[in-house]
């Protein structure tokens, strides 16, 4: 078990190399305010899913320079921790992020980006199933609509830019 926490950590840190952590940005009435929720399958063993914050620029497979950590989630790895699971305060404008799923050997790299409005709620979901035999991600933004019975509605945003990267 430790050995299979030590691959998925060095899997994480070689995918990643030096990427930032996201300038957390004050909520403010002109800021927008996105919350991250993952339904991935994963090994016994546990996954990492990295919600990471590029530009246009940045392509499936390609090392690039400006990337910056928004979020973290994690399932069953004692040396790494959950970061902004429960959201955060973004600029408005156009938002694209990569979300990565690393499980021991499996690997599960995707984009999603949207037009995000001030003042607005959001959610991005990853979804799937990654496994070395079965690798299918997928992710969703959602934009908050409203309340009922004191629980939040969403609806999904469309248009949304998605690519995914298993190839």
């Amino acid at each position: 078990m430790r050995l299979r926490s030590i691959v998925v950590l060095l899997s994480a840190t070689l995918l990643f190399g030096c990427v930032n952590q996201y300038k957390v940005v004050e909520g403010t009435d002109s800021s927008a305010f996105i919350r991250f929720e993952r339904n991935i399958a994963d090994p016994i063993l546990g996954s990492i899913t990295s919600y990471i914050k590029v530009d246009d620029k940045q392509q499936c497979r390609q090392r690039y320079a400006d990337q910056e950590l928004m979020a973290r989630h994690n399932r069953g790895n004692p040396l790494v921790s959950d970061l902004n699971v429960d959201g955060l305060h973004v600029r408005p404008g156009y938002f694209r992020i990569r979300i990565n799923t690393v499980a021991g050997g499996a690997n599960c790299d995707l984009f999603i980006g949207a037009e995000i409005e001030s003042g607005q709620k959001y959610k991005v979901v990853a979804e799937g199933n990654v496994h070395i035999s079965v690798n299918k991600c997928s992710a969703k933004i959602y934009r908050m609509t409203g309340k009922s019975a004191d629980k939040e509605v969403y609806e999904e945003l469309i248009p949304v830019e998605y690519k995914q990267c298993n190839f």
